[in-house]
């Protein structure tokens, strides 16, 4: 049994040497490992930020592209108006309606269309916060006419 002893021993004082060797490579591996996750979490941290000011910038995107979107169907639809002014000028032009004589012109009837400059979309107006005035209902039936008649010249140069 002496001998187990002293195998017994020495393989103590063995493992003993082995279990400290092991231990500063547990100590060595824990360290890296807690370098590394520093590290991950930074990283995870930076990949956050980064993520929230991307889907800042997409959502300030988005909604510049909704007030474009709907400025340009206002604009649209306002060229549209524009153009059916301009082609019903053409038309009673052409079949021999004078402004002054045309029943949709005509100041004196009761039943005149009045006509107005389309609004410019409330995401183009300036910063001012006055709103540009509008036509009054108190200008003369003339003075209207010489307007829309004006714009109507207008309309067709560009066209």
């Amino acid at each position: 049994m002496a001998a187990i002893l002293f195998d017994k021993r020495s393989k103590l004082r063995c493992v003993g040497d082995m279990a400290v060797s092991s231990y500063d490579q547990l100590l060595a591996q824990v360290s890296s490992l807690k370098a590394e996750n520093s590290h991950l979490k930074q990283e995870l941290k930076d990949n956050s930020c980064q993520l929230t000011k991307l889907e800042t910038e997409a959502s300030c995107m988005k909604d510049a592209l909704t007030e474009i979107q709907t400025s340009m169907q206002e604009e649209e639809a306002a060229a549209a108006t524009e153009t059916a002014m301009a082609t019903s000028l053409d038309h009673n032009s052409n079949n021999g309606f004078s402004p002054l004589t045309s029943p949709l012109t005509s100041p004196l009837s009761p039943n005149a269309v009045r006509i107005h400059k389309p609004h410019t979309p409330p995401s183009m107006h300036c910063s001012s916060s006055s709103p540009a005035p509008e036509p009054s209902g108190n200008s003369t039936p003339m003075r209207q006419l010489q307007e829309n008649t004006t714009r109507m010249q207008e309309l067709e140069r560009e066209r």
